[in-house]
């Protein structure tokens, strides 16, 4: 995994290999927001479901829980 944080710190530009991996992860990134909200939109109708289920809705306002068998990534 290449090593962003170096591209702050250069004086040069950054070369092919880094502005491809940055192309292609910009690519599926906007992919993944893609899905991110058409999931919003289906979730009013999924959390009406929910709580007719009597089941606690998804709610996108909280953080992830966390793991305390993984150690922090950075």
């Amino acid at each position: 995994m290449p090593d962003y944080a170096e591209l702050g710190r250069g004086d040069a530009a950054p070369t092919a290999a880094q502005r491809a991996a940055t192309e292609d992860l910009q690519g599926k990134l906007a992919g993944q927001l893609d899905g991110w909200k058409a999931l919003q939109g289906d979730l009013p109708q999924l959390n009406r479901q929910l709580r007719e289920a009597k089941l606690a809705p998804v709610r996108t306002d909280l953080p992830p829980p966390r793991d305390p068998n993984r150690a922090d990534e950075e």
